[in-house]
């Protein structure tokens, strides 16, 4: 049984793919903030800034939560 860190808070069971959903969820959501951006539905520089950041803060997000994955399926083996 491998577990991961749950975007809700604490540690689940990864065996029903819900971390691969969150995972998702967090790609869908950098990919709506750029989709805004290139559209120019950004109304000043101060929002340009906060959403780059939040962007930026949703692709570490996912980078650490493929890091713990690997952290955990080593352990596993």
């Amino acid at each position: 049984m491998s577990l991961a860190f749950s975007m809700s808070g604490g540690v689940k069971d990864d065996s029903n793919g819900s971390t691969q959903s969150d995972k998702k969820d967090l790609k869908e959501r950098r990919l709506e903030i750029a989709e805004s951006l290139v559209q120019g539905r950004v109304s000043d520089f101060e929002s340009y800034q906060k959403n780059v950041g939040i962007a930026e803060g949703l692709e570490q997000a996912s980078e650490v939560i493929n890091e713990t994955l690997n952290k955990l399926n080593e352990e596993d083996e």
